[in-house]
């Protein structure tokens, strides 16, 4: 919290809690910027703004970062691949909501990664500010709104804009970062006799915010006061913000409050939260990925470069008469460095792969089984098919080698064990499909289904 004059327009704002954390971001951090405070304080207009141009002073974080990102993604264009996506949910009477696409199934959270992921969630590849936040107002579109007493266009649920920023250098040698921006709009708390709701709908999203906003200070209070247990799971929005509130994000919160002496108990609050934030201690890491077979192939690059090097010095030292003599001497013999431009365990890999490639007795007696199934139900053979014979089926189950040690055999009698099973709840499972179709053509004819329809069923 900062009382200086120069806070007071949205580009100071900005350039003094959003940039330090974009910077992080570039480097492979976590990075998050939330708004937090009482309903009607101007959270939405802080990170949002209400001037959608270009260049307009009254624009909040959210698009000032849009700019700045592909502001810095064409500085960095001659020496990194930059790629960013970008989500966009909502947590609405504690559902997670995909705001790309809102009649979508409800997001589920994966809190338990290194970073907080959501399997499913719609994800957009960004190109451009321009595209950054004509994407980030079509899913604003669908938020949930709702005027109060309070505020016109209160926010009914919290929403949170995720862009993922993969930076791979040019240079292979070099790791690969990962940075996570995440830009949250929060609700604010509502005391219902402020707000003038006191049933329906409205009191439910009320008290579901509230509830959400207790467990985020729940869990803030524990980071502060280091206790062995943060209660992280108790709601939607812990859960989704666990990776930006200790784990290994940078983050930054910026508190709106009411100047307005009838409010002074939700201004304490939100300056207590903030006291208690800043205590908060996180072990911030930056997200790196090694491709260790494009490595490899630097260092042998490097390595040949530095033998060409060595050659070229012993031909300059045996052009002057003794030169190469004495220098060995002196020095010892230069090293010949042998590079091998194939892994050495290619030659193993090889004859294990075509040693998988030849199928087992145990996998000719299985594609056999299921072929004879197959053709009882019509279906060709596939081409250059060989089945086994009734002699061989016979013996199939046999060990395949019977030379192997008493431990291999082991090993493959188990294997074969585990196969017979898995075979014979297969042809379960097909049984019951057979009589559940059969079942069903007997429904449909029952139902009026005509004899063509029910041929073409067949």
């Amino acid at each position: 919290v900062s009382t200086q004059s120069t806070w007071g327009t949205q580009k100071a704002l900005f350039t003094e809690a959003a940039v330090p954390t974009l910077e992080n971001v570039f480097k492979g951090y976590c990075g998050a910027v939330m708004a937090y405070g009482q309903t009607g304080t101007g959270k939405s207009h802080t990170m949002q703004g209400y001037d959608k141009s270009a260049d307009g002073d009254e624009r909040g974080i959210i698009p000032r970062c849009a700019d700045y990102i592909f502001r810095r993604v064409a500085k960095e264009s001659s020496t990194t691949t930059i790629t960013v996506t970008m989500n966009f949910v909502q947590i609405y009477l504690d559902k997670l909501q995909d705001l790309f696409v809102p009649d979508a199934p409800e997001v589920n959270i994966n809190p338990d990664t290194e970073r907080v992921e959501l399997p499913g969630i719609t994800e957009k590849t960004i190109t451009s500010a321009e595209e950054f936040m004509k994407m980030f107002y079509m899913g604003e579109a669908h938020r949930v709104t709702r005027a109060t007493l309070m505020n016109p266009t209160s926010s009914r649920g919290h929403a949170a804009l995720i862009a993922n920023i993969r930076m791979v250098p040019m240079d292979v040698s070099q790791s690969t970062r990962v940075g996570k921006l995440v830009l949250v709009d929060l609700a604010g708390y509502e005391r219902f006799s402020a707000t003038g709701i006191t049933s329906g709908i409205a009191a439910e999203e009320a008290k579901k915010i509230n509830a959400s906003l207790l467990a985020l200070g729940s869990v803030v209070n524990a980071l502060a006061e280091k206790q062995k247990h943060v209660p992280y799971r108790n709601a939607k929005l812990t859960r989704l913000l666990k990776d930006c509130l200790g784990g290994t994000s940078k983050s930054t919160i910026i508190l709106t409050m009411n100047n307005c002496d009838k409010y002074k108990q939700e201004t304490a609050g939100t300056l207590f939260f903030g006291f208690q934030a800043m205590s908060v201690k996180v072990d911030a890491r930056i997200r790196e990925e090694f491709d260790p077979a494009k490595y490899i192939i630097t260092l042998k690059e490097k390595m040949q470069e530095g033998q060409k090097i060595i050659s070229q010095l012993v031909k300059v030292l045996k052009s002057i008469p003794g030169g190469y003599e004495k220098y060995v001497d002196k020095h010892g013999e230069l090293p010949n460095i042998e590079i091998t431009t194939e892994d050495e365990d290619d030659e193993q890999t090889e004859i294990v792969n075509a040693m998988l490639r030849q199928p087992s007795r145990r996998m000719s007696r299985a594609a056999t089984m299921a072929q004879l199934k197959a053709a009882e139900m019509g279906i060709p053979p596939p081409e250059n098919f060989v089945a086994m014979d009734s002699e061989q089926l016979l013996s199939a189950d046999l060990i395949d080698n019977p030379d192997a040690p008493e431990e291999v055999r082991a090993v493959q009698q188990t294997w074969n064990q585990e196969l017979r099973a898995h075979q014979d709840q297969m042809a379960k499972q097909l049984e019951t499909l057979r009589l559940r179709h059969i079942q069903d053509l007997e429904e449909a004819r029952l139902s009026g289904v005509s004899d063509d329809v029910l041929l073409r069923l067949r």
